[in-house]
Parts: C-alpha cells; sequence; structure tokens
C-alpha cells in the first residue's frame, strides 16, 4: 500500500490491548509504514491486562492450529525466550480422543509411570493411573507488552494517542477517516479495530459486522491462588474437557485458576466471582493437584467475545479497514497470527521478511 503523492503509508490501531500493541509491532517491523496506536485510557488498561497467561498448545479448530503454529513460530524466532514467555510442564487429566488430537507441542501418553515424574511433582501419589503430559507456556500481558511498547516507542514511525474512537469510515479519495468522540476527524490508509468485547457496544460498523457474524461476549471466570511455596512447581495442571487449568504465574506462591462457566451476553464489565465457580477450582487444587491448602484467592473476572464455533475472526468493514475480533480467550496466545492477519488484511504483503510457519517443537518432556 501507498499513500497520496508517495508518502509514507499511515496505520491506524484502535485499541491498545495486546493484540492492538502486537498488530502496531508487526506493522512497523514488516511495513515502511507510521503507526498511530489509539486507546481511550492507556495501553492495556482493558481486558488483556486482566487475562490469564496460559499459551496452551490447543487447536481446537484448523483456523486455531493454524494460529497457534504461527504464534508460537513467532515467539521463538521474532522475540526469543525471556519473562514475557516461558516453558512448563503441563498435566493434562482425561482428555477425550478428540481433545488429545489438538493437545501438541511434545503430548506423551503416560499410563502407571508417575516414578518417572517424581523428580518434578515429588512424588505424586494423588496422580490416577493414566495422564497426558506437554510442554506448555506462560504468558505474562503486560511484560509481553512493554517489551513490545520498549521496541515502538523509539522508532519515529510510532505514535501513541489517547481518545474514543467512535467509527471509522472510507474517505473521500481514499484511505479512512477515523471520527472520534469530540470531533477530531484523523485521516489515515488504513485502520486495525483490536477494542476486544467492547465490539458489541457499538451501533457503528464494526458494531454491526460483529452482530452479523454472530459475535457474543461470555464471562470469564477464575482467580489467583495463593498457596505455600514450597508447594508450587512449575507445572499445569488440566482437565480440559471439564474446563479447569491450574497454572503457574510468576510470583513463587501463587497459581492462576481458570473454569469453564457458561453466562453469554454480558456488559464488558466487572462482575463477582459465584461460589459455585471457587468451589469446583478449590477442590481442583485440593485433590487434583500437590499444591495443597490455598490461603487466600483474588478473584479474575472478564469478558470474551466468542464468534460462531468459537473462531477468532479478522473481517472488513470498509477498504483498508480490518477488525479483530471473536478471540474466545485467545486474544493473548494467538495475538501473533491475529496481528499478522490484520496487518496483512490492510496493508498487503510485508515489504520485510516474516517467519514461515513451522509446528511447535514436538520435543519429548523428557519422562
Amino acid at each position: 500500500m501507498t499513500a497520496p503523492g508517495g508518502a509514507r503509508p499511515h496505520l491506524l490501531v484502535v485499541g491498545a490491548g495486546i493484540v492492538g500493541i502486537t498488530s502496531a509491532f508487526e506493522a512497523v517491523r514488516c511495513h515502511d509504514v507510521d503507526v498511530t496506536l489509539i486507546d481511550r485510557t492507556a495501553p492495556l488498561a482493558g481486558i488483556s491486562g486482566r487475562a490469564g497467561a496460559g499459551d496452551l498448545p490447543l487447536g481446537w479448530s484448523p483456523r486455531h492450529d493454524d494460529l497457534m503454529r504461527r504464534s508460537w513460530t513467532w515467539h521463538r524466532t521474532v522475540l526469543g525466550d525471556g519473562p514475557w514467555r516461558s516453558r512448563y510442564l503441563s498435566i493434562w487429566y482425561d482428555l477425550s480422543p478428540e481433545t488429545r488430537r489438538m493437545v501438541l507441542g511434545g503430548t506423551t501418553r503416560v499410563e502407571g509411570e508417575t516414578a518417572a515424574l517424581a523428580h518434578v511433582l515429588g512424588g505424586p501419589s494423588w496422580l490416577p493411573e493414566a495422564f497426558d503430559v506437554s510442554w506448555s507456556y506462560r504468558i505474562s500481558p503486560k511484560i509481553l507488552a512493554r517489551r513490545l511498547l520498549d521496541e515502538l516507542t523509539v522508532d519515529p514511525r510510532f505514535s501513541f494517542r489517547t481518545g474514543d474512537v467512535q467509527e471509522v469510515v472510507d474517505g473521500a479519495g481514499g484511505g479512512v477517516i477515523a471520527e472520534f468522540d469530540d470531533g477530531r476527524r484523523v485521516r489515515a490508509s488504513a485502520a486495525i479495530i483490536a477494542v476486544g468485547p467492547w465490539v458489541n457496544n457499538r451501533t457503528n460498523s464494526w458494531g454491526l459486522l460483529a452482530e452479523r457474524a454472530g459475535v457474543r461476549t461470555k464471562r470469564v471466570y477464575g482467580f489467583r491462588a495463593r498457596i505455600d511455596t514450597e508447594r508450587r512447581a512449575a507445572l499445569m495442571f488440566a482437565d480440559a474437557d471439564a474446563g479447569i487449568f491450574a497454572m503457574p504465574v510468576t510470583r513463587p506462591d501463587e497459581i492462576a485458576l481458570s473454569v469453564k462457566h457458561d453466562e453469554w451476553d454480558v456488559p464488558p464489565t466487572g462482575a463477582a466471582l459465584p461460589d459455585s465457580v471457587l468451589e469446583r477450582g478449590i477442590d481442583f487444587i485440593g485433590n487434583r493437584t500437590p499444591f495443597g491448602a490455598v490461603r487466600s484467592v483474588e478473584p479474575r473476572v472478564h469478558v470474551d467475545t466468542y464468534g460462531p464455533g468459537a473462531v477468532p475472526l479478522v473481517e472488513s468493514t470498509a477498504a483498508g479497514v480490518a477488525v479483530v475480533t471473536g478471540t474466545h480467550g485467545s486474544g493473548v496466545r494467538l495475538s501473533p497470527g491475529l496481528a499478522q492477519d490484520a496487518v496483512a488484511r490492510v496493508l498487503g504483503a510485508p515489504t520485510r521478511g516474516l517467519p514461515q510457519a513451522t509446528p511447535p517443537v514436538a520435543s519429548s518432556p523428557g519422562i
């Protein structure tokens, strides 16, 4: 894409969550383009700053599988290892055959050989006779966002501004025009809309797109459980079919719980953690992990968007406008793949090379 008069194209990215920040980073990294990142308040002030941090090897559909493989490749080849993403071993209980086929990254079927894991788990007498093991990753959205923004802010082509963008429309003579709630209008070559569950709150072009696509909001329940440090292990324990995940976080005395619970069509605002969800999570910790008693709990309740079939969407409202939505809780872990798709949609093929998609490393966990 070229701007009128041969000027450098100008891309607007609306929404400074992890998908928006990654999209801005990919645009600057792969194209000769000016990028303005816009948010109502500050980077990562929305759902991404409160979302879970498990980068799990789950490919629920061919679309998820493609996004996961490209995202894992991007992390390996673009950023590398660091505090923003670290590897840990995952123990999967009661996987159905369908779910087992979706768990990648070195999954190993283990039957009765719990002694081989004793050096990691401390003698897991409570483990069942059969379980699966894979590699997973812990992502800190805040650390990842800071890592990307540190590079962006020293690039003269990048800028950040605050404001509430109400609409992005075709501009006369080409390009797009962003309309702010205070009456300001900003012209650009293209725009990416990455506003998460707020996509359903507007009766504008991207709100109507989400409605036509069948995008719905859903409450996501979880909590941080404070435990004794000596009982903490760098392991995740999951019952994927029941929708319970207990995973390590940055603090050495905490684990994060995500508990599946259906509450649809909700506004993107806070809510209380139901007692039933808390009880399910604490019961899972006590009976299916080595973490012991829970000392205290910090609720983590937020909202995700789900498209039909829970498939992430990158769609267009007009020429030069891409909307990323329907991320169903995967905005953090799939943000590189989603950003690649959104940037390619509005800017075309990259002028600088992207890493080629390759499968996640399928090495044995060494058990």
